[in-house]
Formats: structure tokens, C-alpha cells, sequence
């Protein structure tokens, strides 16, 4: 299986939240940092963002 990298308003995009909320809940540590490839390009791991979307209070994919 290859991996599938996000930048943070495709990640946003892809959990269906605001780039702001995506950003809020990354600093409250509900979704994992990212990796940091320059100062200024993070991208986030697709698994990772599975792995927030199962462990969602709101989620139905429990």
C-alpha cells in the first residue's frame, strides 16, 4: 500500500473541517503533528487522519 501525504488544507479538506479548525485541533493534540519537510511545508500522514477520524467522539466508523 503506498502512502498518501497531506498538506494541511487538502488534510482539512479530507476530514471535512475548516482549515482553522484543522489547525486548532492539531495544537490541542486531537490530531497528530505533522511532518515537517521545510520551514514552511508540513504534511500529515492519510493514516494518521484515519486514526483521528475512528478515535472522533462524533465518528460512525467505531
Amino acid at each position: 500500500m503506498k502512502k498518501k501525504f497531506y498538506r494541511a488544507k487538502e488534510s482539512a479538506g479530507y476530514l471535512g473541517i475548516g482549515l482553522s479548525t484543522f489547525f486548532r485541533k492539531v495544537a490541542e493534540g486531537k490530531i497528530a503533528e505533522g511532518y515537517k519537510l521545510s520551514p514552511r511545508a508540513t504534511v500529515w500522514d492519510q493514516k494518521d487522519l484515519d486514526e483521528y477520524v475512528k478515535n472522533s467522539p462524533r465518528s460512525i466508523h467505531k
